[in-house]
């Protein structure tokens, strides 16, 4: 992981005051969303993108939408870090903000874990370390065990020889049993033929414990189950200790459960880095798919007929010459239907001007046309037509609205089965177009 540069100046120089020697990894929090709140995220943003492109024509807002989403998301996420915990062969750098703090593995003494946090005391009044939401915390928990648990058991079977008890709060192991230090009546000893049961679940040390024979003045706990510092190496010193027990060595057992963390912790890593980039690539897909819609969308020039720019266009500079035209309209007029071959564009970069045209039918008879099974009755159509430049979408002139000019009847039409009288309209004539375009179409 790249760290801002003053950070890693900062880290390095701590790191080197300790002589903590070579660094092994760095991990760093990281802001978590869910990954159905990105789902819904990601939908609402593109249906928007969507409606607000397709409907309003505003192709490249709507777009941005979808870019700034995308970068958004990664920001939100990936931001530069600003709460750090690197690790070194001798000792570890927890930096949160200008706050930077070293400390070699001797001098941390207690390690609890606790449901997705991480405590670590590093010494003296300020010494406490509170690690959440970081990336691979899993990982970075098991490396923190590997180095901590080992050194915990060596210093804690020092102190179980040379003052009779080692200390795991709130649970302080003696030659004689355990004395629970968070008890409603203060602290407890318990022997060892109490204590009937005991195991690790994550972080907590549960201990079943039994009655004794002879009633105590104060009800006894049935139970002790809390958060325990240095939880592997307590247990395995209590397997030691504990008399009743059949005897072990504590070391190799707390090495075979530190390396079993580990590899635990690096199979759920890879699963989660295989989720976060299987959902973060469906993420991407669906954003990059409404930007391939949007872009699909915003290349056919009828976009210029709302005020779009149209990209691969020519520029229009309205000098002499001819300007090549093209049609877009609501009756599917082409330009090679309807205007000279020297206005033809033959491809879209040759297009300067786009004539949008529109019509809409009035009430008025033009013409009745007859057929052999049905008749046409000939509405007269009004065209408005409104020329754009296609680079920019600047309006250039009109809307002008004329009446369609061409009356001729068609050759044949089309008739239901039973229908003996067909709708028709006039048409633009190629002359009225010409008229609407001339003045900048050359």
């Amino acid at each position: 992981m790249r760290l801002p540069f003053s950070l890693a100046r900062a880290i390095t120089a701590r790191a080197r005051e300790h002589n903590l020697g070579a660094r092994k990894a760095a991990y760093r929090r990281v802001r978590r969303l869910a990954a159905w709140v990105i789902w819904i995220l990601a939908i609402v943003v593109v249906f928007v993108a969507l409606t607000f492109g397709l409907a309003e024509f505003q192709f490249l807002p709507a777009e941005a939408l979808l870019v700034a989403f995308l970068a958004g998301i990664l920001i939100y996420r990936y931001a530069v870090p600003r709460h750090l915990v690197v690790l070194y062969e001798d000792g570890m750098v927890h930096a949160r903000g200008s706050d930077v703090r070293a400390a070699r593995w001797e001098e941390i003494p207690f390690l609890w874990h606790r449901p997705g946090v991480l405590t670590l005391w590093l010494g003296g009044s300020d010494g406490q370390v509170v690690i959440r939401r970081f990336a691979r915390q899993q990982e970075l928990a098991a490396a923190l065990d590997a180095e901590l648990q080992p050194r915990a058991l060596a210093r804690a079977e020092e102190q179980l020889r040379e003052v009779g008890q080692a200390a795991f709060p709130p649970l302080t192991v003696t030659r004689e049993g355990v004395q629970l230090t968070d008890q409603p009546h203060g602290p407890q000893s318990v022997p060892w033929r109490q204590v009937a049961a005991y195991e690790r679940v994550g972080g907590r040390l549960v201990i079943d414990l039994a009655q004794p024979a002879v009633p105590a003045s104060a009800v006894p706990p049935a139970a002790f189950d809390a958060i325990t510092a240095n939880v592997i190496a307590a247990e395995r010193l209590m397997d030691q200790t504990d008399p009743t027990t059949p005897p072990v060595r504590a070391a190799p057992q707390v090495a075979a459960d530190v390396g079993t963390g580990q590899a635990w912790a690096r199979a759920k890593s890879r699963r989660t880095r295989v989720r976060t980039a299987v959902q973060g690539t469906l993420v991407t897909v669906v954003i990059l798919g409404g930007l391939a819609i949007l872009n699909g969308q915003s290349s056919h020039l009828d976009a210029v007929c709302h005020g779009q720019a149209a990209a691969g266009t020519a520029p229009y500079n309205g000098g002499p010459g001819q300007h090549p035209v093209d049609v877009e309209g609501d009756d599917g007029l082409t330009s090679a239907e309807v205007l000279p071959p020297d206005l033809v564009p033959a491809r879209r970069a040759d297009v300067q001007l786009v004539a949008c045209v529109t019509s809409v039918q009035t009430p008025s008879v033009a013409a009745t046309c007859q057929y052999t099974a049905a008749t046409g009755t000939m509405y007269w159509e009004n065209y408005t037509i409104t020329v754009y430049a296609a680079s920019t979408g600047r309006r250039l002139a009109g809307p002008v609205t004329v009446q369609g000019g061409n009356i001729t009847c068609p050759d044949a039409t089309l008739a239901g089965q039973g229908q003996s009288t067909v709708t028709q309209h006039s048409l633009l004539d190629d002359s009225q177009l010409l008229n609407a375009i001339s003045r900048y179409a050359g």
